[in-house]
């Protein structure tokens, strides 16, 4: 009944919902009309939104890549993937991000899909698989506090942050479908390939790989990143990054 009454309607709801909700309420929007998706999976559902609504409702997908704590999405990034009916409406609201502060990142839907395999998808796979280790071990929290490294601490602050929030959330974005399925496969791949080469203690394969890698990252990035880890470096230094 409200769908009549408004400009703009948003979708957001649960990553493996949203489809279903798409292709149940999109052909109730009229022409003139815009459908904006707030999801962490682009692909499928802009395919069916822009089936099942008419040519003249206005389709965007907008992903704000930070989570219900946080207060203000200033200089917070998100990603927007418009589509060849994103017009004047899906600009509006595109404009309402850029005024709050959002740092704006246009993406075309496979794009915005395998990016969330790297920056969701595998993390949070990682950290659950972590977590899960530690239990089959008998690993104990303190000893993990006890023995970290400045660099190792951060998987273990990821696993922390993954498993202290809603855990529908996570798993939902561990299955999400499209090119982010792509990272993982591959990930799984070379760390089979790392593992048997530490193995056999291949050190000078091991070496050359790191070497390879070194070579394929933009040594502005390599700088940019790490004045960032030394900063928090410096913030787990000065309160102890071992914890209360």
């Amino acid at each position: 009944q409200m769908i009549g009454k408004v400009d703009v309607v948003v979708v957001c709801v649960p990553i493996s919902a949203t489809t279903a909700t798409i292709e149940k309420y999109g052909g109730l929007l009229n022409d003139g009309q815009a459908l904006i998706i707030l999801a962490g999976e682009s692909e499928k559902p802009l395919e069916r939104a822009l089936v099942n609504t008419s040519e003249g409702v206005e389709v965007m997908l907008v992903h704000n890549l930070w989570g219900p704590q946080v207060p203000t999405m200033k200089d917070k990034n998100v990603a927007v993937v418009k589509t060849r009916r994103s017009a004047s409406l899906c600009n509006e609201f595109e404009s309402f991000l850029y005024k709050y502060g959002a740092e704006i990142y246009q993406d075309s839907a496979e794009k915005h899909d395998l990016m969330m395999g790297v920056s969701q998808k595998l993390p949070t796979i990682i950290s659950v698989a972590m977590a899960m280790t530690l239990a089959q071990h008998d690993i104990g929290f303190d000893d993990v506090d006890s023995h970290s490294t400045l660099t190792s601490l951060y998987g273990i602050l990821a696993m922390a942050r993954v498993h202290n929030q809603n855990p529908r959330t996570y798993a939902e974005i561990m299955a999400t479908s499209g090119d982010s399925a792509k990272i993982v496969e591959s990930f799984i791949s070379n760390l089979t390939r790392v593992s048997r080469l530490a193995a056999q203690r291949s050190i000078t394969q091991l070496e050359g790989i790191i070497q390879e890698n070194r070579d394929q990252i933009p040594a502005e990035f390599i700088r940019t990143k790490m004045n960032q880890a030394q900063a928090v470096d410096a913030v787990l230094s000065d309160i102890g990054f071992k914890g209360e």
